[in-house]
């Protein structure tokens, strides 16, 4: 017969086992619950920002197109002015409105997402720029504002593709070759001329200016 005490501590010792398990496995559940809801966040992030990337990118793709044909816009169609002799803008400003799209924004990286959620205002300031130059452009060519139209809106066409690259690759899709995607070449291409004109005109400008003259006289 076991004595009293070998018994009492069989039995608790039987006890804490019990309750070791249901702790154990009550532990186990709970663990499996939180990497099962782990595993369902992960995967429905990965699909809402693989869905915003795709629909995002797109948005930015036809924005591209739409500045490859402002930075030709020099205001003549076909060549010739309107019927008054005056350039008129033949092209559309393209626009970028991604909170019309229908995607869950916070699936992307903050710094991204703010780049892109932040892109229209980019817009309306080259928009205001535009505005302000065009007051005071001499008709009838307005060359001030074609000239500064051309060149934002190449400088804005360049940016939106590099942000089309940056979320093709957050879900791991191939961007878009430069050398391949004529609209985007063609911008960079345009971009370069316009700079190297502007480079040009103000070393124009330096050489004729007053001082320089002034100074060129007392070297002499």
């Amino acid at each position: 017969m076991a004595e009293p005490n070998t018994a009492s501590a069989a039995a608790t010792s039987a006890a804490w086992i019990g309750v070791a398990g249901v702790v154990v496995g009550a532990l186990l559940g709970a663990g499996l619950t939180l990497l099962r809801e782990w595993i369902f966040h992960h995967t429905k992030v990965q699909k809402d920002r693989a869905h915003l990337a795709i629909l995002v990118s797109a948005q930015l793709d036809r924005f591209v197109m739409g500045c490859a044909e402002v930075v030709d816009d020099n205001g003549l169609w076909r060549g010739q002015p309107d019927k008054d002799g005056n350039h008129v803008a033949q092209t559309t400003s393209p626009t970028f409105e991604p909170g019309t799209l229908d995607v869950e924004w916070k699936s992307l990286p903050v710094e991204l997402m703010h780049r892109v959620l932040d892109f229209p205002f980019a817009i309306e300031q080259v928009e205001a720029k535009l505005r302000k130059i065009g007051d005071d452009a001499d008709a009838p060519e307005y060359a001030e504002w074609f000239d500064e139209r051309q060149f934002s809106y190449a400088k804005l066409g360049d940016k939106a593709a590099t942000l089309a690259d940056e979320l093709r690759a957050a879900i791991g899709i191939p961007m878009r070759p430069t050398e391949e995607w004529s609209a985007r070449r063609h911008i960079r291409e345009r971009l370069e001329q316009i700079e190297l004109r502007r480079r040009q005109l103000s070393d124009q400008h330096f050489l004729t200016a007053p001082i320089f003259g002034l100074m060129t006289v007392g070297i002499d």
